[in-house]
């Protein structure tokens, strides 16, 4: 390593140097020089935006940790803005919180696949609190509610969804690209039972019931394929929305709801949109006033 470090005319900078153990640490701590200098032992590092820990189960949590924290702030900062302009209306809280808070839930989520709750569990939280207070309902209301009137996707679902759009990126690539490469090499581990980011991905989709046979079969391995279960995703989270809506006791009064359009003729149902008196009603009273209506006639 050294000496291809002296053809390319480049060096190791040993103060930004670090190094990492996974696994069960040996009785005593490993040393590791460079250029005869001790290098530093840590059980964190951060690498291109994402934050690898070796003592927990899962390599990410701290970045979870990291990014959940930093998305509750820039929320609490987006509501502070209440004291100067009033009451937030819906449509523009969607817009900053696809652009200041979505940002930092969704980093990294091509390559942190939501294997493990504990992560992923932070993430929704932050988001189902931002729409609770845009929406001025309590902490126990529904959740399904949040997402069939704000037309804003789950956590869980849009950062498959998001992984699945790289999916598709690699495979548009060159097989001659090192991307393109790796991901042949993944199909081979999947395929002899290893764990890797596809097994991982195949697990996440199971998870929100897509059939197996469809994960079974190459549907992954070509952008065609990949299209198709992306509009699966879609269709099973607006579904299993719907489904919420229509289960509970409370919402019964968005259970018989019919939508006009324009010309005064009726649309055809839409579990997941956002919804048009959330803009239509301009006073903050009477739209908090008609949202609480709708989930306390249970």
């Amino acid at each position: 390593m050294y000496q291809k470090d002296a053809k390319n005319t480049g060096a190791i900078s040993i103060k930004k140097t670090e190094f990492m153990v996974f696994g069960p640490l040996p009785s005593s701590p490993p040393v590791l020089l460079v250029y005869g200098h001790k290098v530093n032992l840590v059980d964190s590092f951060k690498y291109v935006g994402a934050v690898f820990g070796s003592t927990t189960r899962d390599i990410f949590l701290a970045h979870y940790q990291r990014k959940a924290s930093k998305a509750r702030n820039v929320a609490n900062a987006t509501f502070a803005a209440e004291q100067m302009i009033g009451s937030l209306p819906p449509s523009e809280g969607v817009r900053l919180y696809m652009a200041r808070v979505d940002p930092h839930l969704t980093f990294g989520c091509e390559i942190m696949l939501d294997v493990d709750d504990k992560g992923i569990l932070l993430l929704e939280r932050v988001q189902l609190n931002f729409l609770r207070r845009l929406l001025h309902v309590n902490r126990r209301s529904e959740r399904c509610f949040l997402f069939t009137e704000t037309g804003m996707m789950p956590i869980r679902a849009r950062r498959v969804l998001l992984a699945l759009g790289y999916l598709k990126y690699i495979l548009s690539l060159s097989p001659r690209t090192l991307a393109h490469t790796a991901f042949r090499h993944q199909i081979t581990l999947t395929y002899h039972g290893y764990p890797c980011w596809l097994s991982d991905l195949r697990l996440v989709l199971a998870r929100i019931r897509v059939p197996p046979a469809l994960l079974a079969n190459s549907s992954l391995f070509s952008c065609e394929g990949v299209d198709v279960v992306v509009q699966l995703v879609k269709d099973l989270t607006a579904s299993q929305l719907d489904m919420d809506l229509r289960a509970s006791s409370k919402l019964w009064l968005l259970q018989q709801r019919v939508e006009f359009d324009s010309k005064g003729s009726p649309l055809p149902p839409t579990p997941h949109a956002f919804r048009h008196y959330l803009k239509a009603l301009t006073i903050p009273k009477h739209r908090k006033a008609y949202v609480h209506g709708e989930i306390e006639m249970g």
